[in-house]
């Protein structure tokens, strides 16, 4: 399915929408009869029942996607999810819209509180505050570090700043483009899909990086960790990369390491003059 989703298979698909929606329209002027009392306003149901069946199919979808996402945790199902949620929304849309034109003529007025109109207007509504939902929560494109004690955490530092920490130490030394890095640790996208799994990958091995199952150590070669990072979420992608440039820029810098981290260590404890405020509560 992840690989399904391309860039160029949307395009291919979307012009088959296009067309196949441009031959309906078509048939649907040309070949379709003229209802007596109607005349036009009738040709508009070949459109809205349609449209109704496919918002109210999508939002199907969005259940069930739902439901596999919280039982699976696999991302896909989430992306899933908010495609056809997308998709629903656009068409229930499409109905509110569709349905007053046709009951204008029809009617005699554009809107009534009927049972079945209130509750499709009610369920367009609870999807707009879906994707309100969605987007709380702040930028899903952030990464950090933290200091840790014995029995507490003692700050933080965004990885814009350790960014900016690490390469005034070392020019260029940690690349910092957020968001677009962000959206290139995407599983969906194709292009960067590739590179980022393999720098991910060849850092791992490189570092000797261990998992501890059991109790025992266990160590993976090159092919059986691109098995793994292939298909983890986008989240853990960037937040594992970044973490990764980071002791790769420690290490090509010797020189510069124990610099570089001091000074995240007060920057984050807010001992430096750039370094933001935090205050803890007891």
């Amino acid at each position: 399915m992840e690989l399904f989703f391309t860039k160029r298979n949307n395009v291919i698909f979307g012009l088959i929408v296009i067309i196949l929606m441009i031959y309906n329209l078509i048939n649907i002027i040309n070949n379709t009869p003229m209802v007596p009392d109607q005349f036009w306003a009738q040709k508009i149901f070949y459109f809205h029942v349609p449209i109704a069946w496919t918002g109210f199919l999508s939002y199907l979808v969005v259940m069930i996607a739902g439901i596999l996402f919280l039982s699976t945790k696999r991302i896909i199902w989430d992306h899933l999810g908010l495609a056809a949620a997308e998709i629903g929304t656009l068409f229930i849309l499409l109905v509110l819209i569709t349905g007053p034109i046709w009951a204008k003529p029809i009617w005699g007025t554009w809107w009534t509180w009927e049972p079945r109109l209130t509750t499709t207007l009610i369920l367009f509504l609870i999807y707009i505050g879906y994707f309100m939902l969605r987007n709380f929560g702040g930028q899903k494109a952030s990464w950090q570090i933290e200091l840790k004690g014995a029995t507490a955490a003692h700050g933080r530092c965004g990885g814009g700043n350790v960014a900016s920490i690490v390469n005034e130490y070392a020019p260029n030394a940690m690349p910092w483009d957020n968001t677009n890095f962000y959206n290139s640790c995407s599983l969906t996208n194709r292009n960067a899909r590739m590179s980022i799994t393999t720098e991910i990958c060849e850092l791992l091995v490189e570092f000797n990086a261990k998992n501890i199952i059991r109790g025992l150590e266990q160590q993976r070669d090159l092919a059986q960790y691109e098995v793994i990072v292939a298909r983890k979420p986008q989240e853990w992608r960037y937040s594992k990369l970044n973490g990764l440039r980071l002791l790769k820029a420690l290490r090509n810098n010797p020189t510069k390491a124990d610099q570089i981290v001091q000074a995240l260590y007060l920057f984050a404890s807010s001992q430096l003059d750039f370094s933001s405020v935090f205050v803890k509560v007891y």
